[in-house]
């Protein structure tokens, strides 16, 4: 299971939007290396989501 933050921001999107729904790093970080991206990473930040960079070759 997921973090009590990231499963109430889940619901939240989830009632809240029409198609929400949220994602894991894993799962960010395979589409973007399907699309030929590099070096995924991800950087913490104030708040409760990090950023996730990437290179484009």
């Amino acid at each position: 299971t997921k973090p009590l933050p990231s499963l109430m921001f889940s619901v939240q999107m989830l009632v809240n939007t029409e198609q929400g729904d949220t994602f894991s790093f894993n799962e960010i970080k395979k589409w973007l290396e399907e699309a030929g991206f590099k070096k995924v990473r991800k950087l913490e930040a104030p708040g409760p989501s990090p950023l996730i960079l990437a290179t484009k070759p």
